[in-house]
């Protein structure tokens, strides 16, 4: 049995038809595609490729689905490693441009064609030298397989679900091969699945290795692959692919396809070609890593209000409008990068709560892993030439500073394009001013204030006289009361007729109710 020993896992076994795929030309071109071809300018050893990440994606697929308390039928076993095994089969050079352009839907489609493509010319070839013969659209089902409609659904869980070994494999790799401790993976979760009919379900005893491998991905994320020299690596790559697809505009999608299937070698040669000579040579500047300086940061554990990160993400739209007027104010070339806040969308996942089935988001210990833990990673960086750096940083400080922590109040420039924002901000920033003053006045009233006011919120609208049949007081006394809450802005009046009508102010009922404060 032919076997390849593997830097994370020791010596994984290999099928003949498994050792023949692996032999095709399709395959050992993941050899020459780095996992992270970014990161590696940062971290020295993250050299490791496709290629052993879809070996180690092989294994853990296999190891899930022997710990399944069922037994797998030996075809759904030989079908799920070689589904494994081809996950990245389709996976282009420098992924992240791709992805994060602005023709990511166009590459997203081109990415299953060319899948499709690759897996039925791969099962010809070997099909030619093996006995069991290899059905790629049963491997292609497995791929597809997103939904619990689909025949293969947890064997596509087990490959490509929020847990699943595409996620476990290359958030231990990485972090091995990056030399850091942020991703390593607690491997009891291998054991931690079973199989509900067609369905993968997580044991709710793995909740806490779940939550763990989560909390591992973000500080991956926040600290090693969105680390500001790893992303302004991506700026220089990307402004050559912008060039490059602007020249090639007219046959955009051919262009598409004839990158996506080159090694990283291949495109960064080709990048190089058709860049505009006009410009500084952006990949001859990458292959000497003479990268953009980080002028300027914005970070969501720095803001007064996760709130305004997800505002600013919102913005990625206006990219090229934020950059071309700070530009303008600098007098200087800027670059900005939006960081992504989530990876793409993987199969989603149950997990079993006693007699409860519900999805790791509306896990109590998980959900915040959706939500705002998700923005707590959010960056938004502003690189600029090194000999930039100090003027744009001065001028940035002025304009975003606003938005941080501990920043001396100082008359603000602000960007017309944040304009909303910083209206937002302010709206907001009053709002809590008024809540501290208003609440600060509600403490100080005497216990009888504080009873007819709570009883006025309940009612909504009152006279005195209705008031005085609920607290069981003398209408004078209430109409007392409350006209001493209208002098404290805390209750207005309005006379109808004969009639004089008081309404507490509507902050003020948010407060009674929020805080449900004491009637004594």
């Amino acid at each position: 049995m032919p076997e390849i020993r593997d830097a994370v896992y020791g010596d994984i076994f290999l099928t003949e038809t498994e050792a023949r795929i692996i032999d095709t030309p399709e395959f050992q071109r993941l050899r020459r595609l780095y996992q992270l071809p970014m990161v590696h300018y940062v971290f020295p050893g993250a050299t490791h490729t496709r290629f052993a990440h879809s070996l180690g994606v092989l294994h853990l697929a296999s190891e899930i689905a022997k710990n399944i308390k069922r037994e797998i039928t030996q075809d759904e076993m030989r079908y799920l490693k070689i589904a494994a095994l081809l996950d990245d089969i389709a996976e282009p050079p420098f992924y992240l441009v791709f992805r994060e352009s602005r023709e990511g839907e166009i590459f997203r489609r081109l990415e299953w064609e060319l899948k499709q493509e690759a897996v039925r010319r791969i099962c010809e070839r070997v099909n030619r030298s093996v006995k069991e013969k290899l059905d790629p659209e049963i491997i292609l089902s497995i791929m597809e397989a997103q939904n619990p409609t689909y025949d293969y659904y947890f064997l596509n869980q087990i490959i490509a679900s929020e847990l699943g070994a595409d996620k476990i494999d290359y958030l231990h790799r990485d972090s091995y091969m990056c030399g850091v401790t942020y991703g390593l993976v607690d491997f009891r979760i291998l054991h931690e699945f079973q199989l509900e009919g067609n369905e993968l379900v997580l044991k709710k005893e793995a909740i806490p290795l779940a939550d763990s491998i989560f909390h591992s991905l973000f500080r991956m994320k926040y600290n090693v692959y969105d680390h500001k020299m790893a992303r302004s690596s991506v700026c220089l790559v990307k402004k050559a692919f912008e060039i490059a697809l602007n020249k090639r505009r007219e046959s955009l999608e051919n262009f598409l396809k004839e990158l996506m299937v080159l090694d990283d070698f291949e495109f960064l040669q080709t990048l190089e070609k058709i860049e505009d000579r006009s410009n500084y040579q952006f990949i001859k500047r990458l292959k000497n890593r003479d990268f953009f300086k980080l002028a300027y940061s914005i970070e969501a554990f720095s803001l007064k209000d996760i709130l305004i990160a997800e505002h600013i993400n919102n913005m990625k739209d206006k990219k090229s409008e934020i950059e071309t007027e700070i530009s303008q104010r600098t007098q200087c070339p800027v670059y900005l990068d939006f960081i992504p806040i989530k990876s793409v969308p993987t199969t989603p996942l149950d997990v079993r709560i006693n007699a409860d089935k519900r999805s790791l988001s509306e896990s109590p210990i998980l959900k915040g892993w959706y939500g705002e833990k998700s923005m707590e990673q959010w960056k938004l960086f502003i690189f600029s030439e090194p000999e930039d750096k100090e003027k744009v940083t001065e001028i940035c400080d002025d304009y975003f500073g606003y938005f941080e922590i501990g920043r001396k109040t100082l008359p603000k420039k602000p960007l017309k394009i944040f304009g909303d924002l910083y209206r937002f901000i302010e709206q907001k920033e009053i709002s809590k001013d008024i809540q501290m003053t208003l609440r600060n006045k509600i403490l100080k009233l005497s216990s009888n204030e504080l009873r007819t006011l709570r009883i006025l919120v309940e009612e909504g609208k009152a006279t005195a006289t209705e008031i005085s049949k609920v607290s069981g007081r003398q209408r004078a006394t209430e109409s007392a009361l409350l006209n001493l809450l209208v002098d404290k802005e805390l209750v207005s009046k309005e006379n109808l007729g004969k009639s004089v009508v008081f309404a507490p102010n509507p902050i003020v009922s948010d407060l009674i109710r929020k805080w449900a404060l004491p009637l004594n």
